[in-house]
């Protein structure tokens, strides 16, 4: 009985199979190329309702900056929402002199804790490159002290980049970092604290005006407080200038910009700490102040 059922359901299936090709095949109609004329003049019911017409595509303002899609703003005028309300970031010439300011600044600070303005013992605040290799060798001679506050320089600037990045996950989208980093300088200044929390105070502050002046342009070009890479890209740029080529050329001329303003904001911190002291850091708390308020006023 088993064979012979089995052969029946075989029949069977070709069977079918053979009834569906040939089903198949008489319903198959050839193609026809409808041309657009052809379409406009089609009746509106011809498959039960109308053709649907797709309406243009709007074009997109170029003025328009997301900040989700493009994580490297073009400069120009730009409202950006933030919790506090809206920003208009300058023209182009103005956001080259607001990273200078803020390079100028973070010299300034910078000037005033290696002169020992602030305290008596002197230390870099806006540059950790000497503070690698210091807390290298404090951790060789065992010097503990040393290396304590050589790491927490370092960690506290790293610290400072990342809560900017916490607060502008996506670009520039406010000008927060900078009212925070005025808020740390004032802390550092009012509070009678030891050295060591004062430097990690305005380190954390340097740290977060570096990488929110590193946001506003694209290539890094506006960095404001660590100089030895744009020192090294300034080699490179007018070894390729000798070699005919000019493709860096204005970016050359914004490094030396920005760097000049750091060298300047560290000659000032000398005349203003004989006649300031410890205050001359009001100075700085002041410059963070005028230009979050200048940035959220517009």
């Amino acid at each position: 009985m088993k064979p012979i059922l089995c052969r029946t359901l075989l029949a069977s299936l070709a069977i079918g199979a053979v009834s569906a090709d040939s089903s198949y095949t008489q319903q198959q109609q050839p193609l026809k190329v409808i041309s657009p004329e052809t379409v406009e003049q089609l009746p509106s019911n011809i498959y039960g309702s109308s053709i649907p017409k797709h309406p243009p595509i709007p074009s997109i303002p170029e003025t328009v900056y997301a900040p989700t899609s493009s994580p490297t703003p073009p400069i120009g005028k730009l409202s950006i929402h933030i919790p506090t309300g809206v920003i208009k970031l300058p023209s182009r010439n103005n956001l080259i002199l607001m990273g200078c300011i803020l390079a100028a600044n973070n010299g300034f600070m910078n000037g005033l804790a290696l002169g020992g303005a602030l305290k008596a013992t002197k230390q870099a605040v806006s540059a950790v490159t000497g503070a690698w290799t210091t807390s290298a060798m404090a951790a060789a001679k065992m010097d503990h002290s040393l290396l304590q506050t050589q790491v927490s320089v370092i960690l506290s600037y790293m610290g400072g980049s990342s809560l900017n990045g916490i607060l502008n996950p996506n670009g520039i989208e406010n000008a927060l970092p900078l009212l925070v980093a005025g808020l740390l300088v004032a802390a550092a200044h009012s509070l009678e604290l030891e050295p060591l929390p004062t430097w990690i105070l305005l380190a954390l502050a340097t740290g977060i005006t570096n990488s929110w002046t590193s946001q506003l342009a694209a290539g890094n070009l506006l960095r404001s407080a660590h100089f030895s890479g744009i020192t090294s890209d300034m080699g490179t740029f007018m070894g390729q200038i000798l070699r005919g080529n000019l493709a860096n050329a204005e970016k050359l001329r914004v490094f030396a910009m920005v760097a000049a303003s750091f060298w300047i904001g560290g000659w000032l911190s000398v005349p203003a700490a004989n006649h300031l002291g410890a205050d001359a850091l009001q100075i700085s708390i002041a410059v963070y102040a005028v230009i979050f308020v200048r940035l959220i006023m517009g």
